[in-house]
């Protein structure tokens, strides 16, 4: 065994709470290695100054008023924090789907009026070009004696 899972078992061994192949194992290593057991010796020392201190009685009913208490601050604190009563992801999501609707409405809003601002030019354009009579200009040339004359007004 290493130091560190030694450490770690050092209570349970202390306590003599681990099977007995382990209880060996620990207690070998603890012969061998200085720094576990020196650390062995400090938490032994501490169990025993802990076994000095006086015990006293609490007064009565101390533990039943003290639980009332925290029982009472956790009731007003619950009260007080209306948030508390609804998961965090509950809020997050309702709060992200109501985002989600405001941003569609906006954005087909948005779009409608940039999409009938830009419908209204092109019918325009349509109109315009529909209106017209094409066949006014013509003065019935052949097409390559139009395509020269059309070159040649280009031209000047």
């Amino acid at each position: 065994m290493n130091c560190r899972i030694i450490k770690n078992n050092l209570s349970a061994y202390q306590d003599k709470n681990l099977p007995e192949e382990k209880m060996l194992e620990i207690k070998n290593h603890l012969q061998m290695c200085s720094e576990c057991f020196q650390s062995f010796a400090e938490l032994d020392f501490t169990w025993e100054v802990l076994g000095q201190v006086e015990k006293f009685d609490s007064a009565p009913f101390f533990w039943t008023r003290l639980s009332q208490r925290i029982e009472e601050k956790e009731n007003r604190k619950s009260l007080i924090n209306p948030l508390q009563w609804f998961p965090i992801p509950v809020v997050t999501t309702a709060f992200l789907i109501f985002a989600f609707i405001v941003g569609v409405y906006f954005g087909k809003t948005i779009f409608h009026q940039s999409t009938s601002i830009q419908q209204t030019t092109i019918e325009q354009e349509v109109n315009g070009f529909l209106t017209t009579n094409s066949l006014d200009e013509y003065t019935g040339e052949s097409l390559p004696d139009a395509y020269v004359s059309l070159m040649s007004e280009n031209m000047q």
